[in-house]
């Protein structure tokens, strides 16, 4: 049984309160303008202009008394926890609003977005050092967008368009004109809109480690001086922009402490290119990937731990005399066909984490047996029908695993010996029942489990659900029951009311996709 929630820390406690003054605040302010209809605001119903917000019984004043949660002499951490516990609290609000049903990014009343309007600016002061807009409803993200040139002190700046705003042009001009302020940065993500104008800007930028400015086509070769210049860079995601294999290769030379560029080297043309090495890359993506392309691969870069390729035509068991080989993930190949075997056959002692996506005639057994120490492994394959009994293996599969990601058809082999598994998450398992599940808590009681997400996986029940409760001593969240056959979205919201009257450290979230990030 999972166990109770202890009383939180004092931080925790005032920040929950704050959240708490926010919230009562702006629901009492907004229920004294809102329209309470979606995507009709007061000028589109009653054939007039909306009327401007008006400061009832004080309740600016209330507003002004933000302020002084934020004093600048805060410290940076904890002023960095009071915005976030506000932008928290405000994301709560706007869920709530009844007029808005997408975050004010086209529907809800011009008196409900002056609302809260006030609420995020007040919120927003120059000593935020992280800035990450797909963390926030589009609104927040708006106002961010607006206040950029406050924020001095900022170390992560995430620019990640979740969508489009006619702000991203003013955005661009801010940050090419400089007059954003960059030299603190640690991490920068742009992606879709960044430019070379703003990576010439960024070449002062001499504590950043990481780069990405993923599908922004104006990013071409006339960006790679400028990215030259910042010599800490350890990570560039340069993926679906306009840098060519002759950019990418001058990276790599240029950048000593470069250890990942992300950049789909399309057979290999890159490195084919390369006359410098050994080079000290440390993770390597390829798409089309030849035997050709792995032998010049292992030449030029002995010190990969990662690899990730897309679509391979290739024997494997080349990377064996990669001896630093620690993460492997291949899509859209065959098992047999590409030697997987081989290559586990040299290195699987070695590896941690192994992710194969769409990719056939996969032995399992093959895998538990010669990757003893895996760690983390994500499955979305076919499965090599096995004619020997997992359970005549004298040494235990799986037994180090503690992260699965699994989509696939339920396998006993690997379920049965996940005894440290801490985190799995389960989608596309269409076999799975209460049965099977009973069955796998009988052999293996999955003491360590903490994180279980299992989404639109067979016709499990509330029994299954009881099962876990009841032997599952460490589990704190349960994810995606309301996509499971034999559970109502009523019975859901019961367990929650049941687990909070019961005080129990769990949550019950609801569905959410499995997530493998190529």
């Amino acid at each position: 049984m999972p166990q109770l929630k202890q009383p939180p820390p004092l931080k925790l406690i005032v920040l929950k309160s704050l959240q708490t003054f926010i919230q009562t605040l702006g629901q009492d302010m907004l229920s004294a303008v809102c329209s309470g209809i979606p995507g009709i605001t007061p000028s589109t119903k009653l054939g007039m202009p909306s009327y401007p917000l008006k400061d009832k019984h004080g309740k600016f004043d209330k507003l002004e008394e933000l302020q002084e949660f934020l004093h600048p002499d805060l410290p940076q951490p904890l002023s960095n926890a009071v915005t976030s516990a506000i932008l928290e609290a405000i994301t709560t609000l706007i869920s709530q609003a009844k007029c808005t049903y997408d975050g004010f990014s086209k529907s809800g009343d011009d008196s409900c977005r002056d609302v809260v309007e006030k609420l995020i600016s007040i919120s927003l002061h120059g000593q935020m050092s992280h800035v990450d807009l797909l963390q926030w409803p589009w609104i927040i993200g708006e106002i961010l967008l607006k206040n950029l040139e406050k924020f001095q002190h900022m170390e992560v700046l995430k620019l990640w368009p979740g969508s489009w705003s006619p702000l991203w042009s003013t955005v661009v001009e801010r940050l090419e004109s400089g007059c954003c302020s960059l030299k603190n940065l640690v991490s920068f993500s742009m992606r879709c809109h960044c430019t070379d104008m703003i990576l010439q800007v960024m070449a002062n930028c001499t504590r950043l480690k990481y780069l990405d400015v993923m599908s922004s086509v104006e990013v071409t070769d006339m960006c790679v001086t400028s990215v030259l210049q910042i010599k800490n860079l350890k990570v560039i995601n340069m993926c679906s922009t306009s840098l060519t294999s002759d950019g990418y290769t001058k990276l790599l030379i240029g950048l000593p402490r470069l250890r990942k560029l992300v950049w789909f080297d399309l057979n290999g043309q890159a490195l084919a290119s390369m006359e410098t090495s050994p080079l000290s890359l440390q993770s390597y993506e390829a798409s089309r990937v030849s035997v050709h392309q792995l032998i010049i691969m292992v030449q030029m870069c002995p010190f990969l731990t990662q690899i990730s390729f897309h679509k391979v035509e290739a024997d494997l068991s080349v990377l064996g005399a990669l001896k630093h080989l620690r993460e492997i993930k291949i899509a859209h190949c065959n098992a047999i066909n590409s030697n997987l075997k081989g290559l586990l056959e040299v290195v699987g002692f070695n590896i941690m984490s192994l992710e194969l996506h769409e990719v056939g005639d996969v032995d399992l057994l093959m895998i538990g047996v010669l990757c003893v120490n895996l760690k983390r492994m994500g499955l979305i394959c076919e499965f090599q029908s096995s004619e020997s009994p997992f359970f005549g293996i004298k040494t235990p599969l799986f037994k180090e695993l503690e992260d699965l990601r699994f989509g696939s058809k339920y396998s006993e082999c690997l379920f049965f010996n996940c005894t440290n598994i801490r985190k799995i998450e389960i989608s596309r398992c269409g076999n799975l029942s209460d049965d099977i599940f009973a069955a796998l808590l009988r052999r293996n009681p999955l003491k360590q489990l903490e994180v279980l997400s299992i989404c639109h996986s067979g016709h499990l029940s509330m029994n299954t659900v009881y099962l876990l409760l009841e032997l599952c001593d460490k589990l704190r969240v349960l994810e995606g029951l309301d996509s499971w056959g034999g559970i109502t979205k009523s019975q859901v919201m019961e367990l929650c009311t049941e687990m909070k009257r019961r005080n129990m450290e769990i949550e019950i979230l609801w569905k959410k996709p499995l997530n493998i990030s190529w």
